[in-house]
């Protein structure tokens, strides 16, 4: 014989008690709210509104059937305000890190730029027995390399002349330095 699950009182009328709408609403929102919390406000205040609103009617009129979903609501309200701060501070800590990582990732284009202008400017002086080579020279469709693309407006240099470092120059006046003899990247400063 299994045990028998305890069931509400019956209201003094004998009809089944049904929640009240703003309960059903408050958990609803409650839910929005804890899915979607920094990103939307409005859901969060219904939740809390409707939750203590539909509390106090079912308290008020002895009402057990929505009591329960509007405490979830209310809970739900509550823990997306208290997960704002949290979700700012994270995104005050990522968004710095991403732009480190853009910026960083920006670079190793402009690197690998100019590692493939020098490789073809190196080509340029062994054919041609050149110790300068031009951009026009190296960069073309029928050159040495068919296109190169600024990532962020940098400007590549329009000579490049066998052994000197190759300067790009990007658009907030930072100087990049290429040496071919060591292969290394450095700053001006």
């Amino acid at each position: 014989m299994s045990p028998s699950i305890p069931q509400p009182p019956p209201s003094p009328d004998g009809v089944r008690q049904k929640a009240p709408g703003m309960s059903v609403a408050s958990l609803i929102l409650g839910i929005i709210s804890l899915l979607g919390g920094i990103f939307l406000l409005i859901p969060t205040v219904l939740a809390i509104v409707f939750g203590h609103v539909s509390l106090a009617y079912c308290k008020r009129n002895k009402i057990q059937a929505g009591q329960g979903m509007s405490i979830a609501g209310l809970v739900m309200g509550y823990l997306s305000i208290v997960m704002i701060p949290f979700v700012g501070l994270l995104a005050a800590m990522a968004i710095p890190a991403f732009q480190k990582v853009r910026i960083a990732s920006q670079e190793k284009v402009m690197v690998n730029n100019v590692r493939q202008l020098v490789a073809a400017a190196d080509q340029y002086y062994l054919e041609n027995g050149a110790s300068e080579a031009r951009y026009s020279d190296i960069v073309g469709p029928d050159k040495y390399v068919r296109t190169i693309r600024p990532v962020v407006g940098e400007k590549y240099p329009e000579f490049f002349s066998k052994d000197l470092p190759v300067k790009i120059i990007k658009p907030d006046g930072s100087v990049l330095i290429y040496d071919p003899n060591t292969g290394r990247f450095g700053r001006e400063r």
